[in-house]
């Protein structure tokens, strides 16, 4: 059987459609079936009990396993859909200038608009610098005050505590920013008799928190008055 144009574009438009509900369903399973928190094989390591931490799988899969699926499904949409529009461009040429007239060069100027700025709008995304900001920060609604706190002190953050690692203590760490132990406890939400000699890689993954977390907090401390300042 010899294809036609016809039949590539069933097929097209039939994996279009597969790909887009295999797309919206991998969305909802992450959002409704396994939400954030739900765990990993990843990201628990290090921290006392962490191989006891519960995670919860769909078909054998973690979330992490389903966000990358919905990774490859979107890209195989999207070059579902490219090859649709090229099987179907010189229709589109067609629609956009319509007949032969005085508007018919507007309206296809316009129509190539429209498309770069389709294509312009989903790369945008993807060319806007990421912000930083702490799961605290976040939970208590103010992350834009941490974010200000942390950007005015880019050289705090960058260089001081860059070689902070986690199997430095608390009391190290104290030093380095200029703080007590306790300030640092209470920052990281630690037991406030919590040993100064207690190393970051005993907690941070128990507590869901990172080593940049760790030090942009710490970058923050330094970066706050002192009691005797205030005075």
């Amino acid at each position: 059987m010899r294809w036609r144009m016809p039949h590539w574009n069933a097929l097209v438009d039939t994996l279009a459609y597969v790909g887009f509900v295999a797309l919206a369903v991998t969305g909802l399973v992450m959002r409704f079936q396994l939400p954030p928190g739900s765990g990993g094989e990843h990201g628990g390591r290090g921290g006392a009990g962490s191989g006891d931490r519960a995670v919860s799988l769909l078909w054998g899969a973690t979330r992490h396993d389903w966000g990358g699926l919905h990774y490859w499904i979107a890209l195989g949409l999207f070059a579902v859909l490219a090859v649709h529009l090229a099987l179907h461009w010189k229709w589109i040429v067609c629609m956009l200038r319509g007949k032969k007239s005085d508007e018919s060069g507007g309206r296809f100027a316009l129509g190539v608009a429209g498309l770069v700025g389709v294509i312009a709008l989903g790369t945008l995304p993807f060319v806007t610098a990421t912000e930083s900001t702490t799961r605290g920060a976040l939970a208590s609604g103010s992350a834009s005050s941490d974010k200000t706190a942390v950007s005015a002190h880019p050289d705090a953050k960058s260089n001081a505590f860059a070689d902070l690692r986690g199997s430095n203590t608390l009391a190290e760490a104290a030093d380095a920013a200029g703080v007590t132990v306790a300030q640092i406890a209470a920052a990281l939400n630690l037991p406030g008799d919590t040993p100064p000699d207690t190393r970051f890689s005993s907690f941070i993954h128990d507590r869901g928190l990172s080593m940049d977390e760790v030090r942009q907090t710490l970058a923050r401390l330094a970066g706050e008055p002192t009691a005797d300042e205030h005075r």
